[in-house]
């Protein structure tokens, strides 16, 4: 009933992708593979469809498209509303969850974005990826942090290029959610 709904009112299919808790539900996922650090010998193999994956997030984005063409509504654009990777951790044994594989998170994220590949599955990539979240929340908060400022609007990362937020590469366009929000607090003003 959804993906017809979205058909039939001419909709996107929204979805939220972490490929950080992909991984630390499933610890046989190489760490370098979900932060998009490519090597000749990292992969991810889909034996149902014969494809190596270099990323958890094509992978990923791929188990979507698959369920949204086996529906038949492969004409439906799927946009990417929320993906990144935290830079701390809500318990102490989430080391991963750290701000330097934040930005070797967000840093493959955009370069792979940038290259204007997509998927195996979907060619032209997903329409737009937006990159959660804007802050972080205030000291003391019992959960991750996934901003990409600090509560008082400083930047925590200074090595992620993030100007590709407008450029379009054929039908894969690439936008962060810090323009989105600015416009959006526009709009409310």
């Amino acid at each position: 009933p959804l993906l017809q709904f979205l058909h039939d009112t001419n909709s996107s299919f929204l979805i939220n992708l972490y490929p950080y808790n992909l991984y630390r539900l499933n610890p046989e996922i190489p760490l370098r593979i979900a932060l998009f650090q490519e090597h000749p010998f990292n992969f991810h193999d889909d034996f149902t469809i014969g494809v190596w994956y270099r990323n958890h997030f094509d992978v990923m984005v791929d188990a979507v498209v698959s369920v949204v063409v086996v529906a038949g509504y492969e004409t439906v654009p799927i946009i990417l509303t929320e993906t990144g990777w935290p830079s701390s951790n809500a318990a102490a044994n989430e080391f991963d969850a750290n701000l330097g594989y934040a930005e070797i998170y967000l840093k493959g994220l955009v370069k792979h974005l940038k290259s204007g590949m997509g998927t195996s599955l979907l060619k032209d990539g997903v329409i737009e990826v937006f990159i959660y979240e804007m802050f972080d929340k205030e000291e003391g908060a019992t959960r991750r942090s996934w901003g990409v400022l600090y509560p008082n609007g400083t930047a925590k990362f200074h090595h992620v290029d993030f100007s590709c937020s407008s450029v379009a590469f054929g039908s894969l366009h690439i936008a962060v959610m810090i323009i989105s929000f600015f416009l959006s607090l526009l709009v409310i003003v």
